[in-house]
């Protein structure tokens, strides 16, 4: 089998025109794999839009600080730092009043 694939990649590779064609398609192909990178785009803990290689650290933290098991304890947890991120914007007591 190594020897069938080596055989057509030297076919495949022994006139200009298909070589020219393959080394375009690996630019295109290594174009698209940076840009995803360069285009990537996330909030930090502080609320700056970061981008590019941090942006992905900042995606891979904000992930490993959530995994894990949900127990109930860790749940409470969240729903209690939820809860006081949103009432140190609004008044909890005009949210209760709320029909």
């Amino acid at each position: 089998m190594p020897r069938l694939i080596l055989f057509e990649l030297k076919k495949m590779l022994s006139r200009r025109v298909a070589l020219a064609a393959n080394v375009g398609v690996v630019a295109f192909l290594v174009a698209i794999m940076a840009l995803n990178v360069v285009q990537t785009k996330t909030a930090n803990a502080r609320g700056e839009i970061v981008s590019g290689t941090e942006a992905i650290a900042q995606m891979r933290a904000d992930a490993e600080e959530h995994a894990g098991t949900i127990t109930a304890e860790r749940a409470a947890a969240d729903i209690a730092a939820y809860q006081e991120t949103v009432f140190s914007r609004i008044d909890r007591d005009a949210v209760t009043q709320m029909r």
